[in-house]
């Protein structure tokens, strides 16, 4: 059975740079979340609806769907 993989997720810099540089890291934090909570999901439990009557699964979270 084949399970969604965990990809690494960097804690943003504690003294980033600049403002943006900031901004910019945080949001990568946030990209990598959603994935990282899918890690070790199998395919029936990616494409699950969350709640009825819902048309949103996490894949399709995940895919940007």
């Amino acid at each position: 059975m084949t399970t969604w993989s965990t990809p690494e997720r960097p804690e943003p810099p504690t003294k980033p740079r600049d403002e943006r540089s900031a901004l910019e890291d945080r949001l990568e934090f946030q990209r990598t979340t959603l994935p990282m909570k899918c890690g070790g999901l199998t395919p029936e439990q990616l494409v699950d609806r969350s709640v009825a009557p819902s048309s949103m699964s996490r894949l399709g979270l995940v895919a940007g769907h």
